[in-house]
């Protein structure tokens, strides 16, 4: 998905440098032709680097999000064995056979181990941020793999694979997190490179016009300037709507 605003840039770009494309229509000045011609390359420069940059942001972003949903699978998925574990784990150690009667004072130790080990309610985990959630896992798989009493019962395994795959869904969102905001960055810098070159090509054009005495025809080379065309933007009509916009190569525009 590319950003309207960028979108909006896109297309007054091409439409302003196709009006360019020979300068001898603008001006018959060899001198006023050299300079349309330069500020015409550096705007057609500066649109393909906003193209690469928001194509990448929206690729990138899209990445992000699926990356932070497998966290957030990963994370419930972990809730699912804990919870698991819990019960299976309570019911093994605090309600034994009346064939294997126990004592209460163990019936005691093993409820202060279970409560060490299991301190909150897995609905209480969903609510912690995934860092911690992660750290509190990767004690429940030590402890599931470790303690006497509760090794024997088969989880530990279960549990230890449900934490890597958290922790590497977590490695996964953080790499692509910071390529996100990288792009993000780029996005930015691509946007104010256009733009300055869009501006000084505009002033160009405008002011070869003026000394051609063909004001008029400004909004035909610069769209930005064209009345009917600045009349859609102020009133909000979607760069979509544009009866001339052109598609960017298979990318989605932002909806509205």
């Amino acid at each position: 998905m590319i950003y309207n605003e960028d979108r909006q840039r896109l297309h007054e770009g091409r439409h302003d440098t196709d009006a360019a494309k020979d300068p001898v229509v603008i001006t018959g000045n060899p001198a006023y032709q050299a300079a349309v011609a330069q500020s015409r390359g550096t705007l057609a420069s500066c649109r393909t680097a906003l193209f690469d940059a928001a194509t990448k942001a929206s690729r990138e972003k899209g990445e992000t999000d699926t990356e932070r949903m497998n966290l957030r699978n990963a994370i419930a998925e972990c809730i699912a064995w804990y919870g698991y574990i819990r019960d299976q784990a309570s019911n093994a150690l605090l309600k034994p056979s009346p064939k294997n009667p126990v004592s209460a004072p163990e019936i005691d130790r093993r409820r202060k181990l279970l409560d060490r080990v299991f301190p909150s309610a897995p609905s209480e985990l969903s609510d912690i941020a995934a860092g911690s959630a992660i750290e509190i896992f990767a004690g429940i798989a030590k402890a599931v793999a470790g303690e006497p009493d509760l090794k024997p019962l088969g989880f530990a395994d279960d549990m230890t694979k449900a934490h890597e795959k958290a922790a590497g869904a977590r490695a996964n969102l953080d790499r692509e997190a910071n390529e996100d905001s990288e792009a993000t960055q780029a996005l930015r810098d691509a946007r104010a490179a256009f733009d300055r070159a869009s501006s000084a090509h505009a002033l160009m054009v405008a002011g070869v016009l003026k000394h051609e005495g063909k004001d008029a025809d400004i909004g035909r080379y610069v769209l930005a300037k064209n009345p009917a065309y600045a009349a859609r933007r102020t009133a909000g009509v979607p760069i979509g709507e544009e009866p001339d916009i052109e598609p960017l190569e298979g990318e989605e525009p932002e909806q509205g």
